[in-house]
């Protein structure tokens, strides 16, 4: 998956509770949840990430931004975009460290059980493009959906 449909599932998942214990838990979980569906990524090595470190950040960047022009058009108050900004973050962690592990080419154990673990759980059927990215979107939309009509940002 790439990283704004983990990001903005993540939003989801904190949308959805107010448990300061369950929400990082819960998100974190959605990650490896999501990398089990059949998708398309466009980077899968580290040399693809540092010649298009453009796109990887603006991949992280957008679902931000957008939290943020809800927080400005007064569709949400700071400390739900604060909380919805934080299960995006937990959603995304698991490949904040394989990045980590990719840039400093570290040997560290733990790293490398991390990474193999990540791996591992992805699924092995590639969709091609198209699909890939028909299946991501549907995905952020049904994320965006369940932010909207959650309790807790006054929308529901």
């Amino acid at each position: 998956m790439i990283l704004s449909t983990h990001f903005v599932f993540g939003m989801a998942v904190a949308s959805q509770t107010d448990s300061r214990l369950l929400m990082p838990a819960l998100s974190l979980a959605s990650h490896f949840l999501l990398d089990r569906i059949p998708h398309w990524e466009y980077l899968d090595n580290a040399k693809q990430i540092k010649n298009n470190f453009h796109l990887v950040f603006l991949d992280l960047l957008s679902p931000t931004i957008v939290s943020c022009l809800f927080f400005y058009w007064g569709w949400i108050n700071f400390e739900t975009l604060f909380w919805l900004n934080l299960g995006g973050f937990f959603a995304i962690l698991p490949d904040g460290i394989v990045f980590l592990r990719y840039i400093t080419k570290s040997k560290n154990i733990w790293l490398k059980k991390f990474f193999n673990f990540h791996r591992k759980n992805h699924t092995l059927v590639d969709l091609n493009k198209y699909w890939g990215i028909i299946t991501q979107v549907f995905i952020i939309f049904l994320s965006v959906g369940l932010i909207f009509i959650a309790k807790n940002i006054g929308m529901g």
